[in-house]
């Protein structure tokens, strides 16, 4: 009995929690909305910001620091549309340039 407690106890230390593990944020969903900026609610720590649409339509993927500065500014038609630079403290965003081609779009970000 007592080799199993400790056997439990070594692949629980081993393996981190899920709950520790960053998870992808759906922080908005929609069709057109050309022009349109979409943002995630609030300030974290960021792995990427990315947005899935119609493939040769133009959007931007960027954050946001707390003093309203944009960097990591990622503009392209490919599908996703990724910014792959983390953040240590950020909001992520994304841009609809042109895209009215009533595909639904998919903008992603990660948070602890």
């Amino acid at each position: 009995m007592r080799r199993w407690l400790v056997a439990a106890l070594v692949i629980v230390l081993a393996f981190p929690s899920a709950a520790s593990a960053w998870s992808v944020l759906t922080f908005a969903r929609g069709f057109n909305g050309v022009d349109g900026f979409l943002r995630t609610a609030g300030f974290t720590g960021r792995e990427f910001v990315r947005v899935y649409h119609s493939e040769g339509r133009s959007w931007a993927v960027f954050y946001e620091d707390q003093n309203g500065n944009n960097f990591g500014v990622a503009v392209d038609n490919a599908n996703p549309t990724v910014q792959t630079n983390n953040a240590s403290y950020a909001m992520a965003w994304c841009q609809n340039i042109n895209d009215n081609s009533f595909v639904e779009f998919t903008c992603q970000t990660t948070q602890p």
